[in-house]
């Protein structure tokens, strides 16, 4: 007898994929993105997360083509970060290159400063 699996937990399978993905592990990720009609009830959002795990393993021709006919705001999303990973696989920086600035630097503010008594 099998037990159908609730929405929470089809829900953190699918996510675990993305996880596999951006962390390079590409078996697991296929595996789990061969199980998205089953976990995803809405194609749609199963053909994205499939596009999505794509990107993450560094495939993005797959993933443009899974994309080919969705005029979507998440497709359109999708496929400007196919644009930005083009030509890069999930672990694309040298060891030894610096990372992007995120905010500018800014001098440091003891959130405790210290009290003259």
């Amino acid at each position: 007898m099998s037990v159908p699996l609730t929405a929470t937990l089809r829900r953190l399978i699918v996510e675990a994929g993305l996880a596999a993905a951006h962390h390079g592990l590409a078996s697991e990720a296929d595996a789990i993105m061969a199980a998205l009609p089953a976990l995803v009830p809405d194609p749609d959002a199963a053909r994205r997360l499939h596009a999505a795990c794509l990107i993450a393993l560094g495939r993005g021709d797959e993933a443009a083509a899974c994309l080919r006919q969705d005029a979507s705001t998440e497709a359109c999303a999708l496929r400007q970060w196919i644009g930005a990973a083009r030509g890069r696989g999930p672990h694309s920086l040298p060891h030894d290159a610096p990372l992007p600035a995120v905010v500018p630097a800014a001098p440091l503010i003891p959130l405790n400063p210290p009290r003259h008594v």
